[in-house]
Formats: C-alpha cells, sequence, structure tokens
C-alpha cells in the first residue's frame, strides 16, 4: 500500500509539473 501511495504522488506531482509547464507556454504563446 505505502508503494502505491507513493506511486500516486509521483504521478501527481508529475501532472502538476506537466499542468504548469503547459499553461506557461500556452500563455507565452497566447501573448
Amino acid at each position: 500500500m505505502k508503494l502505491k501511495e507513493r506511486f500516486v504522488t509521483l504521478v501527481f506531482n508529475l501532472a502538476t509539473y506537466i499542468l504548469t509547464a503547459a499553461v506557461g507556454v500556452g500563455f507565452k504563446v497566447y501573448k
């Protein structure tokens, strides 16, 4: 169970990072 929690946290952090990067790039392109 502990391993799964770590995996979920890792995926969540990765998704947040990708989302932030995508928003940043999209904002630059939009401007």
